[in-house]
């Protein structure tokens, strides 16, 4: 496997970058000018030539996310942005299309006909059936949206906003907590917008006026840049597609999506929230009650105190204390048993390089091993913890996507997760609430998809599946930290070391279903505000997020906040928020054959899973890769059920 390059100064990134393009556009030059049209020498060459040109820039374009040097993250942005332009040209070249379209398609295997299909279509997407004005435009409008994407992006990454508070403020949350809390010149508590500081608040902080403030000041992430940002954002997305003869930028994104049309998707959110939402009044009138118990004359239910009743009822009705149940999951235990589970399921061997060079002497590297035949099958990298300029939320980036070579090797894949777990502090190691043991098993999850991949193609790798499936993979496997025996083994108290008590894990597992249909009624707004916004008209933005997210949650936006300018999915998931819901069906769905097995670490059923599932990546047609593994068409009974619904 090559080796990643994360050491660049920004000038030798911004070079590499640059020289790693010219040679993909004299590859791609040199394509045209050959005489030779098999299959071979089209469409494979041009994946390989973009897949190599990914392996030469993917190293220093991911520094944007997380370098903790600010001048390399700039030259990353924009590297990345050079990047994106020069696919957009490629996208948009009138010889290379003419030249694929030359190229029969007799006597293609399935991969190989979907290889052709996709390319094309990818080309139509991006405007070479239109007129040549129409064309020019239609290229000048992209390149000047993915300028802005990527700024809106980099605003959210940038924020370093912090709430100051009084030590009274801090009531109700453990003394760790506060001790690793920096602190202002006047002694006030700095309380940051990152996620080990702002969860444990909202949920802990007595003060509502505290929690509220808060709440403010994450909704005014990205103000007021992001909103001008965001607005010029949907004018020119509804000009591309009004340019192609679409009635929204909807109904181009759900062309490539499983759900296919802005109905389909509607369809799936109006069910969906009819089943949740009378449920949805007697959870907010069970934690309105909590709260009138502390504040008789409340009137309302407000979106700060929410976690933090939760956190009440979990206490009060299933003596569940969420920083208590902490104390059992160090985050390196917590690693260390997530890996020996994906060993036995997966059949894998997994070993840390000691040493190996990173971006950050946190991150941490391993390869990855066939158990069965010992060959190599990729690398990963982990980064735990929240610094400056780092990615806020939690997500995996793909580094190197697998495919096999022209010799008929495979090319090995290569993925970083990002994550912001709480920091060891106070004498403790870093501690991980229940949540977040779930989210570090989602993220493995992605990891697993992109380094499993067998895909022949770079197109096709791993995780480049349809966007509204391509989170099931990641979600079935929370499933797993939900799971008596999986607890034990994941377990161990921070200074005894012992595993989480069995009366304990029996209140989690009883409290699994509390407050979902609010939780997931939240979700479900922001899909539903997402399609409202590439819809086919234009929208008053701020207007139309409140007025969604206040009819389908009862709560409303807290005034003077822009919680738009910070919704960063807007970017990557345009017009397909609600593939986490959607995706969700089928992750449920497959798990049930974990469930029906009698044991969720069934070696038998997870080399089935892998090679079902993970192994073919997009080179089948998802609905189809479902299908195949649970032997019977998708049904939503689990996913309902795991809502209890």
């Amino acid at each position: 496997m090559p080796e990643l390059d994360f050491s660049l100064t920004p000038e030798a990134l911004t070079l590499k970058g640059r020289a790693a393009l010219d040679a993909a556009k004299e590859r791609v030059d040199a394509l045209v000018a050959s005489k030779d049209r098999s299959f071979a020498a089209t469409f494979e060459e041009l994946d390989r030539i973009d897949a190599d040109l990914e392996e030469g820039t993917t190293a220093a374009l991911f520094l944007a996310h997380c370098s903790p040097n600010r001048d390399v993250r700039d030259a990353a942005s924009a590297a990345e942005t050079e990047a994106g332009k020069f696919h957009i040209d490629l996208s948009m070249r009138e010889d290379v299309y003419a030249m694929l379209k030359a190229v029969s398609g007799a006597g293609l295997t399935p991969v190989q006909a979907r290889l052709r299909d996709k390319t094309l279509l990818s080309f139509r997407r991006a405007g070479l059936e239109l007129e040549p004005l129409d064309r020019a435009r239609f290229k000048l409008l992209s390149k000047q949206l993915l300028e802005l994407q990527i700024r809106f992006s980099k605003n959210l990454s940038e924020v370093k906003d912090f709430l100051p508070v009084t030590r009274s403020e801090l009531a109700g949350l453990p003394e760790d907590y506060i001790a690793r809390l920096e602190r202002t010149q006047d002694g006030l508590y700095k309380v940051t917008l990152d996620y080990p500081d702002s969860l444990p608040f909202m949920a802990n902080a007595s003060s509502g006026a505290a929690r509220r403030r808060l709440h403010e000041l994450m909704y005014q992430r990205g103000v007021p840049d992001n909103v001008a940002l965001l607005e010029e954002i949907l004018s020119m997305r509804r000009r591309l597609a009004k340019l192609l003869g679409l009635p929204s930028y909807a109904h181009y994104v759900l062309e490539e999506r499983m759900a296919r049309t802005p109905d389909a998707v509607m369809g799936f959110l109006g069910r969906l929230r009819k089943r949740l939402s009378e449920r949805a009044v007697s959870e907010r009138q069970r934690l309105l009650e909590l709260k009138r118990a502390e504040e008789p004359q409340a009137a309302r239910l407000e979106p700060w105190d929410v976690a933090y009743y939760h956190d009440r009822l979990l206490r009060s009705a299933y003596a569940v204390d969420e920083d208590a149940v902490a104390e059992y999951f160090p985050a390196e235990k917590v690693a260390a048993g997530m890996l020996e589970l994906y060993e036995g399921l997966l059949g894998l061997r997994f070993t840390r390089l000691e040493g190996a060079k990173a971006w950050h002497p946190e991150v941490r590297a391993y390869t990855v091993e066939d158990a069965g035949s010992g060959a190599e099958l990729g690398r990963f990298y982990l980064d735990l913890y929240p610094r400056d300029g780092k990615f806020k939320h939690a997500a995996v980036f793909p580094l190197i996507h697998g495919r096999r070579e022209a010799d008929g090797s495979l090319r090995r894949p290569a993925g970083a997760m990002l994550v912001n777990f709480p920091r060891p502090a106070g004498g403790k190691p870093s501690l991980l609430k229940h949540g977040q043991v779930e989210t570090f098993f989602h993220e493995f999850g992605h990891v697993m998809h992109g380094l499993l991949s067998e895909a022949p193609y770079g197109r096709f790798s791993g995780t480049r599946v349809a966007r509204d499936f391509v989170e099931a993979p990641s979600q079935i496997m929370e499933n797993w930290v939900w799971d008596k025996a999986v607890l034990k083994g994941l377990s161990g108290h921070w200074h005894s070391g012992e595993p989480l008590p069995d009366a304990l894990i029996d209140r989690m597992l009883a409290a699994q279903r509390l407050n979902t249909a609010v939780f997931t009624l939240r979700q479900l707004a922001f899909a539903l505000i997402d399609q409202a916004l590439h819809g086919s008209d234009a929208v008053e933005l701020q207007g139309t997020y409140s007025r969604i997210y206040e009819e389908v949650t009862t709560f409303p936006t807290a005034p003077d906040t822009r919680p738009e300018a910070s919704f960063g999915h807007l970017m990557s998931y345009a017009a397909s928020y609600y593939g986490y819901l959607w995706s969700d069906v089928y992750s449920a769905d497959m798990f049930s054959v974990f469930s029906a097995e009698g044991d969720v670490r069934s070696a038998r059923v997870g080399a089935r899973y892998r090679n079902t599932v993970l192994a073919p990546g997009g080179s089948r047609d998802e609905g189809d890769i479902v299908r195949d593994f649970l032997g019977r068409e998708p049904r939503e009974d689990s996913f309902l059920a795991k809502l209890g619904v």
